[in-house]
């Protein structure tokens, strides 16, 4: 695959982007680290005076979070760092089980993280700066002016990444220039390669359900959580419909699409709050794509979603579909309320 363009003692010091990108706090890492969900590697590459430390990894059933951090490259105010390519494979040669559109994302952080109206915020609370021309000024470069970079992993294979021997290789570093054919601007002709085991834990937390979602048709039955990601299975009639589209050159074009049950949105905690923007990609479909099923047959339906966060199993109080999206307020705001959510107790 290539991407274009326990407990622990108090002085552990954690990665920006596991810290405060997943929103996770010490007591939740310990527990990560202690069922060998989140692991620290540690290993340095240096080419070119940049080097480059295998920070963290964070996997459970379906994801693999993993973290680097890059020193001794100065980024200049304004400016988006980019490598020219990276690499990420198995090292075995085989196939990663890589599935879905968008099932993957390799970045370097930048400071944000979706605030509770779904809307980008400063981790750290801060107020988002903004240049004359009002792009964003983003937090890449912390405090002792190092850089960090994520990378992403997802697989609808249960298990894809636990264990897994990985070969991720990085070459030139440099910034994104916008409106430019060449795109990103290569300072530093480097590389940097990495062969690393991952560890990981399959460890869910399993409820079985019977709710229905309102005149859906559709059944909540299951839900299997982990800190990282949610599995949700639906009783749900496969039913297909056809769409007509034109062509640039005139010809008409059909496609086939089925039904979708309600969308997973999130989770309401035991203390109130709710987490509805889950940010770490996923799918969704029939089991076995529907080919067996007729319409109108009742068959079921998953969705396999990532948080892009951390969250407490144990804090979860019910999970929050969508039932219909509100009208949007004179400021352009559109809000969700319980009327627009199925709201489905775990207990």
């Amino acid at each position: 695959m290539v991407c274009g363009v326990g407990a622990v003692a108090a002085y552990r010091q954690w990665s920006r982007s596991v810290e405060k990108g997943m929103q996770a706090d010490e007591n939740q890492l310990a527990d990560l680290e202690a069922e060998q969900m989140l692991s620290v590697s540690g290993t340095s590459v240096t080419d070119q005076g940049v080097t480059i430390t295998s920070e963290e990894s964070i996997v459970d059933n379906h994801y693999a979070y993993l973290v680097f951090k890059v020193e001794g490259y100065t980024l200049e105010e304004g400016a988006q760092p980019e490598f020219t390519n990276v690499d990420v494979s198995a090292a075995d040669g085989e196939d990663l089980y890589l599935d879905g559109s968008g099932a993957t994302a390799c970045n370097f952080y930048n400071g944000l993280i979706v605030g509770e109206n779904g809307r980008a915020v400063n981790a750290d609370g801060s107020e988002i700066k903004t240049d004359a021309d009002g792009n964003f000024l983003l937090q890449y470069v912390q405090d002792d002016g190092s850089l960090e970079y994520c990378i992403t992993l997802y697989s609808t294979e249960e298990g894809a990444f636990i264990g897994r021997e990985l070969h991720i290789e990085f070459q030139g570093l440099g910034a994104y220039i916008e409106n430019s054919e060449e795109e990103i601007r290569t300072d530093i002709g480097g590389t940097w390669s990495f062969d690393l085991t991952l560890a990981g834990s399959a460890n869910t937390t399993t409820f079985d359900l019977d709710a229905e979602l309102g005149d859906s048709d559709a059944t909540v039955i299951q839900a299997i959580l982990s800190p990282l990601s949610a599995t949700i299975y639906y009783e749900f009639p496969y039913s297909k419909y056809t769409v007509e589209t034109v062509e640039p050159d005139g010809t008409t074009r059909t496609t086939s699409l089925f039904d979708e049950a309600p969308a997973f949105l999130g989770f309401r905690m035991k203390d109130g709050t709710d987490i509805r923007y889950l940010t770490g990609g996923g799918s969704s479909g029939y089991e076995n794509g529907g080919n067996d099923a007729e319409n109108g047959e009742m068959i079921i339906y998953h969705v396999i979603q990532g948080y892009g966060r951390v969250i407490d199993v144990d804090e979860i109080e019910s999970l929050l579909f969508l039932k219909s999206y509100p009208e949007e307020s004179e400021d352009g705001e559109t809000t969700l309320t319980d009327e627009n959510l199925y709201i489905v107790p775990l207990q």
